[in-house]
């Protein structure tokens, strides 16, 4: 038994989050730039962190068969990277060519948006660029379980910080901040409510999920718009290699 408790411990856990792997094919379109597929990925919580801290980009790794993974869609236990209530600091506009930062370190293209006071504005953009694990309590005292998400679109003029709530896409999962929430991020998320556990299976075949989205493989262990909403949400996940 002894022996068997020493080979457990000795197995090597990874903990980070599901996410969105863009493959390189080796192709260039008509205007010269690279073309990628979609695939199933994973980031580490190290990279994350790494990459949050020094304001670069995320390493993103393709998730890969066989390996013992074990999903959750909400937090109760984990380190925490930062808590506060949220207050803008609205008369403090950041225009986006002032942060002296290429669209490789902090991907946000607007023309003015802005910060938490009391934190600075790199380190705040990051967090949510890097999509880190969080837990939003509303001022009516509703939870969400999400990752961080610099939301913006036509007509937005600027950065609508927000969480997207675990497993669901686009605006169904989107719960914008307001001056009063509570919010807890994440570095490393340890338990929560699993929603699988199990081994990955994923084959070469092309799968069509969500009739739009083409990914390069399909997911056999789980029903694959379900996994592709959860990457896209960044689920923080622990995988054990095969």
């Amino acid at each position: 038994m002894v022996k068997n408790n020493k080979q457990n411990n000795s197995i090597k856990q990874i903990f980070g989050m599901l996410d969105i792997y863009y493959r390189p094919t080796g192709v260039k379109n008509l205007i010269g730039w690279d073309v990628k597929e979609t695939d199933f990925g994973f980031t580490e919580t190290q990279d994350l962190i790494k990459a949050v801290d020094e304001l670069k980009p995320l390493g993103v790794q393709p998730l890969q068969t066989g390996q013992l993974v074990k999903i959750f869609n909400s937090i109760t236990k984990g380190e925490v990277y930062w808590h506060g209530i949220v207050q803008h600091d609205h008369e403090r506009l950041f225009p986006a060519q002032a942060q002296d930062q290429s669209a490789e370190q902090i991907p946000l293209a607007m023309d003015a948006y802005p910060s938490q006071e009391g934190l600075g504005f790199k380190k705040w953009a990051a967090m949510f660029s890097g999509g880190m694990p969080a837990r939003l309590e509303k001022t009516d005292g509703s939870i969400v379980y999400g990752s961080l998400e610099a939301f913006c679109e036509t007509g937005t003029e600027g950065v609508i910080w927000s969480v997207s709530e675990f497993g669901k896409q686009g605006y169904h999962g989107l719960n914008c901040l307001e001056a009063g929430d509570k919010l807890t991020v994440y570095s490393k998320v340890l338990d929560g409510n699993v929603i699988y556990e199990g081994e990955t299976d994923i084959s070469d075949s092309v799968s069509r999920v969500a009739d739009c989205w083409d990914v390069a493989r399909t997911v056999k262990h789980y029903d694959d718009e379900k996994w592709l909403a959860m990457s896209f949400s960044n689920c923080p996940a622990i995988i054990t290699p095969h």
